[in-house]
């Protein structure tokens, strides 16, 4: 159980980690209960299957922080590896 938290609360700082988006994708934009997510429409299909891991992943952090998000947030999904390292260039110059 602890295991399973954990990693579902790495995985959720990484996706909330990235959300930068790139100017030349095409970002199709839903918003969940506080966080928006940004996808392409390669990633459509898949949008529902993540959608759990994205809510228990956002209940584990405010569970470990005893305190809701503040804001809400962005998730990004990057379609390709160029389109994350260009974010990241960006984000952390």
């Amino acid at each position: 159980m602890k295991f399973e938290m954990k990693t579902t609360v790495v995985i959720f700082l990484g996706l909330v980690a990235l959300n930068g988006h790139g100017q030349q994708t095409k970002w199709e934009i839903e918003e969940g209960s506080g966080y928006s997510l940004y996808y392409t429409p390669m990633d459509h299909r898949d949008v529902q299957e993540y959608q759990p891991y994205f809510m228990n992943a956002k209940k584990a952090v405010e569970a470990f922080f005893q305190s809701e998000f503040k804001t809400d947030f962005q998730i990004t999904i990057h379609p390709t590896r160029a389109s994350l390292d260009s974010t990241w260039q960006r984000d952390w110059g």
